[in-house]
């Protein structure tokens, strides 16, 4: 199985930005500071502790334990002094780098491979970063979907919205069908930028504005499968009340009559996410599931 990861600096958690990656990404990689550390107080950190504790009992965060002297020490061996100067001048991208290169023996057993990216809440700071760092640190293009298009496009939940909401959000079949569609897109779409880099920019907007168009599609699409079922009620109701009146037909014309509202009444079971899942529309159903949610 593989996933994706999100790595955060030490302060992320106090900004939307730590309960907006929890919707996207399969973990969030939490450091966290061995003592009292840059205006973290011992009381915010155990806080801290405890939901990182939660969130990785549902297999959502991944606890990094972060010594000061062993990042300082990872700064000091970076390659060169132009790379290390930019990460001094952006610590906090220092940092969500530098979890990027150790979460590996983080790995839970029964994960195959991981995706960890430094997850910025602002695109153009993160841009403006990266292109500081190219040539001798090109941006990784795995997640390059899931950071450029599909996070600026998600609710932005509170600060204090509850992180059991987010859990059980994220557990539901329908938010789980929504990843799958997102993950699908990605192997689609992540050759053509990949494979053209020169063209980076233009395969992004494209993507992009497909990807806007079918938040739009897929709001609508909901709103026609809920009416249909609606409708679908309605006249299965009525066949089967009129095969419950007595001696009105035949009995085997009632029940070939029947025969098709009682199919319905089975599809009316069906939830209307997934009468929409097949639809092209569908890695937009993670931006109507958060919004719902």
């Amino acid at each position: 199985m593989d996933e994706h990861w999100g790595t955060f600096s030490i302060y992320d958690h106090r900004t939307p930005l730590y309960r907006r990656a929890l919707l996207l990404f399969d973990r969030v990689v939490v450091p966290i500071p061995s003592e009292p550390y840059g205006g973290l107080s011992a009381r915010e950190l155990d806080l801290l502790s405890a939901d990182v504790n939660f969130l990785e009992g549902h297999d959502a965060a991944v606890r990094f334990e972060w010594n000061p002297k062993h990042f300082q020490e990872w700064q000091r061996t970076i390659a060169s002094e132009a790379l290390a100067r930019t990460l001094n001048a952006d610590p906090l991208y220092a940092s969500r780098l530098y979890l990027t290169e150790e979460y590996r023996s983080l790995v839970p057993a029964g994960v195959d491979s991981v995706v960890a990216v430094p997850v910025y809440a602002d695109a153009s700071a993160r841009a403006a970063t990266e292109q500081q760092l190219a040539p001798e640190l090109p941006p990784d293009a795995q997640d390059v979907l899931l950071l450029e298009v599909v996070l600026p496009r998600l609710p932005v939940p509170t600060r204090d919205a509850p992180l059991e909401d987010i859990i059980r959000l994220r557990q539901s079949d329908q938010f789980r069908e929504a990843i799958y569609a997102i993950r699908q897109w990605q192997s689609k779409v992540l050759p053509e930028i990949i494979g053209d880099p020169q063209r980076r920019d233009r395969h992004l907007r494209r993507a992009a504005s497909d990807f806007d168009r079918w938040i739009k599609q897929y709001s609508e699409a909901i709103t026609d499968a809920r009416f249909a079922k609606a409708k679908m009620a309605v006249t299965s109701i009525l066949a089967v009340g009129a095969v419950l009146v007595p001696f009105t037909k035949p009995v085997v014309a009632a029940l070939s009559a029947v025969a098709s509202p009682l199919f319905s009444l089975r599809e009316l079971r069906k939830p209307s996410w997934k009468v929409v899942a097949p639809q092209e529309c569908a890695p937009a159903a993670i931006v109507y599931a958060a919004s719902q949610g």
